[in-house]
């Protein structure tokens, strides 16, 4: 969502078209894959191997990317292969020429926040089909409804631990009493892959509601309805991210971990000014 974002909002201040390589969800088996089209109602054009050849030349080749991705290889990137230097904010106006091929994960509203009207009418999900999401739609819309996202999973793996991490006990804590010294007669509802471990550990001294029908395909029905909430408590996903980013409540109050990675990276651009950080 942060890549369609970026390249929707370059393209549009070049008054140019844009296309999406998907090439690389062809062996891709974490979360589902690529899904844009199936869940939101914007459909998007794709790049095809030729338009590929067309921009890069040699250097279309996926192995070939990966090995320019080295710092020490940027001398022999062409012109129109950006590829993303760290994880902040950096003016793409000034880098990409008219025809260019992005790289990277731009994940700052600073990428495309003059366009942030579009990106929300791209990022419009289809009709609620599902007779559990109607109900709590309904319910969300009625309350003050706080959404909490606790993201686990691969975060806590062996592998992602020590890069990603995992939020802590003591951060929805205090995310919870933040909210509740400020919103009335709060009712909060709980988002998880890891909804056992979530009703072990997320206990607020009010009306508390754990969402566990959605999975698997379904699974992007948690960002909608956490969209839906009139604020929002985030992990350090990007999921939960863009779940209280799409939401449209002007008021809102939106709680994000002070430290998203569990390593050592530079974060600066990735949350709103407006957004609380614990």
């Amino acid at each position: 969502m942060f890549q369609y974002a970026a390249g929707l909002a370059l393209a549009r201040s070049r008054n140019m078209n844009f296309k999406l390589d998907v090439s690389g969800f062809s062996s891709y088996s974490q979360h589902h894959g690529y899904e844009l089209e199936r869940v939101f109602k914007s459909q998007s054009a794709l790049a095809s191997e030729q338009d590929l050849k067309d921009i890069l030349g040699w250097q279309y080749s996926p192995l070939v990317r990966r090995i320019l991705k080295r710092v020490w290889m940027t001398p022999l990137r062409k012109s129109s292969l950006l590829m993303e230097s760290g994880f902040p904010y950096t003016d793409l106006e000034s880098k990409v020429s008219d025809c260019g091929y992005l790289s990277g994960y731009w994940q700052s509203e600073k990428y495309f926040m003059n366009y942030a009207n579009e990106v929300r009418e791209s990022f419009k999900f289809g009709s609620i089909i599902n007779p559990e999401n109607v109900k709590w739609t309904e319910l969300i819309s009625r309350v003050n409804s706080i959404s909490i996202h606790v993201r686990r999973g691969d975060f806590i793996s062996t592998k992602n631990v020590a890069y990603h991490g995992a939020c802590s006990v003591e951060y929805f804590t205090s995310a919870t009493r933040y909210i509740m010294a400020r919103i009335s007669s709060p009712e909060f509802f709980v988002f998880s892959d890891d909804i056992e471990w979530a009703k072990a550990n997320i206990s607020p001294s009010a009306p508390c509601h754990f969402v566990s029908n959605n999975s698997g395909a379904n699974s992007f029905n948690d960002m909608r309805l956490m969209s839906l909430c009139k604020h929002n408590i985030i992990a350090n996903s990007s999921f939960s991210w863009w779940g209280a980013w799409l939401n449209a409540n002007n008021s809102k109050i939106v709680i994000a971990p002070a430290k998203w990675f569990a390593a050592d990276v530079d974060t600066c651009d990735l949350l709103p000014p407006s957004w609380v950080t614990l």
